[in-house]
């Protein structure tokens, strides 16, 4: 952390300067510039001839001891995106390394009294996961929808961070408040907290109590960290009304700012990454002051340090000198217009989140994406991967040879010689077996006070191969829990006719679901297309269920992942562990401690359905303890009937579990009284995992 600013850096070490930054970090007021500069190591100021913005450059630790991320911060001379978008352009071109702009400073946060899990509180720290451009709409008919998509890519490198800091204060390790304690930092001091009776929240000019504590979860004295969209717009919120008009509109809003969405589009003119940290200062209502403003500017600043403490340092291809990245992108740009970007990509990046449609707009935002993470499993730098990937593909002999040679000359600077070679002599794409079907994976939670309406969000998976879906149609959907089976047919529909009307592999059916609906018999919704009558979904697909709790919180991804390779062994190496229906709690310890103890357990077989006891129990046990394969009969009591077809699906071994339960349910599509219609199946893949957002109110 700086102590004393140091002079300029003389000129002839200033190009070194610049190409060592980064991370850019922008500011809109002096006191959060101020405040980020306070925990900046290495601090000095640095100018540049052909560009306005006043630099403090400087290094913020990585978790990498000897490469710590070199950063430079700027404060815009106004707030706003348009003068947001200038400042991060002036940026990018002076410091032609940067591959991240984060936004950091205040914002004003939505309250939600209503709640206590999504309250925010003054002085608490929004990390933003999607930004809300609300100032960009379109009115029609009585109606305003977004005129347009938000721009940018948000840093998957910080989000990954974000997520380790969350999962590390759910064991109430909060290393980021060591920032903010003045006897372990003090330059916290010149940033106090202001007296808690100072927050004070308002509805109709009537003061209202916050949650309890406890509660929400605020720690006494420190911020608690939210994770969540931020609305942003040239626009100085000071309306309760319209504050809370815009929350219901966009689900999972935290916060609102000025400058986010012109970083965004900023960002995406450079096709490099964007993030943002904010900390609370008001609550976007009327009667807003600053009392909170140094206290808020800090604490986010405080937070960034710790993200970026717990974050990677980006590897810039260093041995690629800037001549030979012009040249490979004047070489890409040669690239015929229907190449399979995708299939390079698959090949460069299997193992990270799939690309969505920025990252697939031209091979060169693809390379520069790719760029930004480390070298992938077999040893090359991903951005090589993906060229020779394309190189593969091309009909252009010439082009494909300079795009190979240049690879080469690469991989010898980088020294990789041989994992190019390694890479060069791998099977055919068409030897590998592909890692997922098609598949529609819908993600359903119910929202509302009294839980009578849900919110739909669906991932697509268009083809065979890595498992990377997308999400798919882009914005949620709120209905009545009772239609939301109508929803559904109209998604499994689309899908048919849009994504998979050229697959040769039967695509899958999947449901996200919470506990509290878990029981809901899905895979009994039908389907209808344009001619004929509706059907199930389980008569034309294989269908299971997924954990929406495990696939946010993943508590034992070691126990789950050990529990899988037991689950795929072949021949069948796991164990299938029955629910024994017990009659009181410590009988059902018993049953979770040998479940806990036991981790080629593989498959759980519940005693009574999972919305009641102690079935329900039985749940969270096997869910939390990892096992990926849950049966039930949805009855109770249960028949010996059912105890027989049970049976039946599992004794062999559950490696085929899915199939034959398909054609159980198959043969009770012809009778409403058939047993096969009341079996449900949990199938909870730990490889196929998507990015979920914190549940609705």
């Amino acid at each position: 952390m700086a102590t004393q600013p140091l002079p300029p850096p003389p000129d002839s070490a200033a190009g070194e300067v610049r190409n060592g930054v980064t991370i850019g970090i922008l500011a809109a007021l002096p006191v959060e510039g101020a405040a980020m500069a306070s925990l900046i190591d290495d601090e000095r100021p640095l100018m540049h001839a052909e560009d306005p913005n006043h630099y403090v450059v400087g290094t913020l630790p990585s978790n990498d001891a000897g490469r710590p991320h070199g950063v430079a911060m700027a404060v815009l001379s106004q707030d706003g995106t348009r003068h947001a978008a200038a400042r991060c352009a002036n940026l990018l071109r002076t410091f032609p390394n940067v591959h991240c702009v984060v936004m950091v400073g205040i914002a004003g946060g939505i309250p939600n009294v209503a709640a206590p899990e999504k309250h925010v509180r003054l002085g608490d720290v929004v990390v933003a996961t999607q930004i809300v451009d609300y100032g960009a709409y379109q009115q029609e008919r009585g109606q305003r929808r977004s005129r347009r998509p938000p721009e940018g890519l948000i840093s998957r490198r910080l989000l990954r961070a974000a997520t380790d800091l969350q999962m590390a204060a759910a064991r109430e390790r909060r290393p980021w408040e060591k920032w903010l304690d003045p006897d372990q930092t003090p330059a916290a001091a010149q940033f106090p907290r202001p007296s808690g009776d100072t927050d004070v929240i308002t509805v109709h000019g009537i003061r209202v109590d916050h949650p309890d504590r406890a509660e929400s979860g605020h720690p006494a004295a420190n911020p608690k960290i939210h994770h969540g969209a931020v609305g942003s717009a040239d626009v100085l919120m000071r309306d309760e009304t319209v504050r809370d008009d815009l929350s219901a509109e966009h689900h999972g809003l935290v916060a609102v700012e000025m400058e986010g969405s012109g970083i965004a589009a900023g960002t995406a003119e450079h096709e490099i990454s964007w993030f943002m940290v904010r900390g609370i200062a008001d609550y976007s209502a009327s009667g807003k002051n600053d009392k909170w403003h140094k206290y808020a500017s800090y604490a986010a600043a405080a937070y960034l340090r710790t993200l970026l403490e717990q974050a990677q340092p980006v590897r810039v291809l260093p041995q690629v000198p800037v001549e030979r990245q012009d040249e490979i992108h004047a070489l890409m740009s040669r690239v015929p217009p229907e190449t399979d970007l995708r299939a390079a990509w698959e090949h460069a990046a299997a193992d990270l989140p799939g690309p969505t449609s920025d990252h697939l707009r031209n091979p060169s935002a693809a390379f520069h994406y790719l760029a930004d993470h480390n070298t992938g499993p077999n040893g090359l730098a991903r951005p090589l991967v993906f060229v020779d990937s394309l190189a593969d593909q091309l009909t252009d002999e010439d082009l494909a040879g300079e795009l190979h040679r240049w690879v080469e000359r690469q991989a010898t600077a980088m020294r990789s010689e041989e994992a190019l070679t390694r890479w060069r002599s791998r099977a055919p794409a068409s030897a590998r077996r592909p890692e997922a079907n098609p598949c529609l994976l819908i993600e359903i939670e119910a929202v509302g006070i009294d839980r009578s309406r849900c919110r739909i969000v669906s991932y697509i998976q268009d083809r065979s191969g890595p498992w990377h879906p997308r999400r798919w149609p882009d914005e949620p959907i709120t209905v009545a829990i009772d239609k939301a089976d109508r929803v559904v047919g109209r998604l499994v529909d689309r899908a048919e006719r849009e994504e998979w009307s050229t697959s040769e592999t039967a695509p899958t059916i999947e449901f996200l679901l919470p506990r509290g609906l878990v029981n809901l018999p899905v895979e009994w919704w039908t389907s209808r297309m344009s001619m004929g009558p509706a059907f199930p979904l389980c008569v034309a697909y294989t269908v299971a269920v997924r954990s929406l709790e495990r696939m946010r919180h993943v508590d034992r991804p070691r126990l789950w992942s050990i529990r899988w390779r037991a689950l795929t062994s072949d021949p069948f190496a796991g164990r299938v562990f029955w629910g024994r229906n017990p009659d009181d709690g410590e009988q059902l310890a018993e049953w979770e401690i040998e479940l806990g103890n036991d981790d080629s357990i593989a498959a759980v077989v519940l005693s009574s359905p999972p919305d009641e006891w102690p079935g329900s129990a039985e749940m969270i046990s096997a869910v939390v303890l990892g096992v990926p394969v849950i049966l039930w009969d949805r009855r109770a009591p249960r028949s010996r009937d059912a105890d027989a077809q049970l049976h039946g699906l599992i004794d062999d071994g559950p490696s085929d579990l899915r199939s034959r339960t398909k054609a159980l349910r198959s043969q009770a599509a012809a009778g409403v009284t058939h047993p096969g219609r009341y079996v449900a199946l949990m199938w909870d893949n730990p490889k196929r995992l998507i990015a979920v957002e914190e549940g609705a109110a």
